[in-house]
């Protein structure tokens, strides 16, 4: 028998405090989002992917001690060297036998940790939890970070009971120099500023990765979403239209407006968006990493469960919105006494 590995359980964490884009605006002219999550002085990604664990595995009624695996992705981890998932596996109440896989490098990190799970639950025949927590930082006032937030997404990965099934991937690489890095003695992220040739190198790789998996699906499958990892609906619907799709098949970015860049989960973000729309069906989900590596993944979504088709309403509740002073005490940029 054949197992279907897919996503049987989902989490989402989004720090509470908020900066909207008049608040920014008073120092800075560039705010390409409504607003952004800011996360609070005692948050990090940890704690994020901590939390967002722990409602996946409510949302799906799973005990921690059936985990056979965490594979965690980020960009932003607080360590250069240790293993974030000694302490997530402690605080999520896991076996001490758990297999422990962490992905860095690119915003691709995401895509990658839950693809390197599937063979994971293959062969082991237990639950994974992957969990993508970030929140890259830039310099104020530079051209990268308007825009950079902070969340978390965690899924729960198994051959039971899935909800969203993991069709087929395709992966690209190719080299693009000078596009969002970060030194391990940088806190920021940075660019070359060589704008036109990345936006150009990384639509390629995009559009590449994208047919690939397309040429893997299978005759009957029709694809009812696109979710491409770009952070403007024009530029959504140019790479959607190149595939062969229209308005009607583009996500765009709903969720990115009003929660910033995320990261390695930002598209995972839009895929928690999506859901509730998309209702059942099939989902073309487009990762990115500077570098650069893309992945395609095709997801056939079966039933959301109710737990999931709000999460666009809940982006609303619980907020608290701060002035710009106040974000930078957060971010730790200057004292916070």
């Amino acid at each position: 028998m054949v197992m279907n590995v897919g996503i049987s359980g989902m989490g989402v964490y989004l720090p509470r405090y908020r900066i909207n884009k008049n608040e920014y605006q008073k120092c800075w002219p560039s705010f390409p989002v409504e607003e952004k999550t800011v996360m609070n002085y005692d948050e990090d990604v940890i704690t994020m992917g901590v939390e967002a664990a722990k409602r996946a595995l409510k949302n799906r009624g799973c005990e921690p001690a059936l985990i056979g695996g965490v594979f965690v992705a980020s960009t932003s981890f607080p360590y250069v060297e240790k293993n974030v998932i000694s302490t997530i596996a402690q605080a999520c109440g896991l076996n001490k036998d758990v297999f422990a896989g962490v992905f860095s490098g690119s915003t691709q990190a995401g895509t990658a940790a839950l693809l390197s799970c599937v063979d994971f639950v293959h062969n082991r025949k237990k639950p994974v939890l992957v969990i993508i927590s970030d929140a890259p930082r830039g310099l104020e006032g530079g051209p990268l970070g308007a825009d950079f937030a902070a969340g978390a997404v965690a899924m729960l990965v198994s051959g039971e009971d899935v909800f969203i099934e993991i069709n087929t991937s395709a992966s690209v690489c190719a080299e693009l120099l000078g596009e969002r890095f970060r030194r391990d003695t940088q806190s920021f992220v940075d660019d070359l500023e060589l704008r036109a040739y990345h936006k150009e190198g990384s639509q390629q790789v995009i559009l590449a990765a994208a047919r690939a998996a397309l040429q893997k699906l299978d005759e009957a499958g029709v694809i009812n979403k696109v979710i491409l990892p770009v952070k403007d609906g024009r530029s959504a619907l140019m790479l959607a239209k190149k595939l062969g799709f229209d308005e009607q098949h583009v996500w765009g970015t709903k969720v990115f407006s009003k929660v910033g860049d995320t990261g390695a989960c930002m598209v995972f973000m839009e895929l928690a968006g999506c859901l509730a729309e998309i209702g059942e069906g099939n989902i073309l989900m487009v990762s990115y990493g500077s570098g650069a590596c893309s992945d395609a993944v095709i997801l056939k979504v079966k039933k959301v469960p109710d737990i999931m088709a709000g999460f666009i309403n809940d982006l609303e509740s619980s907020k608290v919105y701060i002035d710009y002073l106040t974000y930078l005490k957060k971010l730790r940029l200057i004292g916070v006494n």
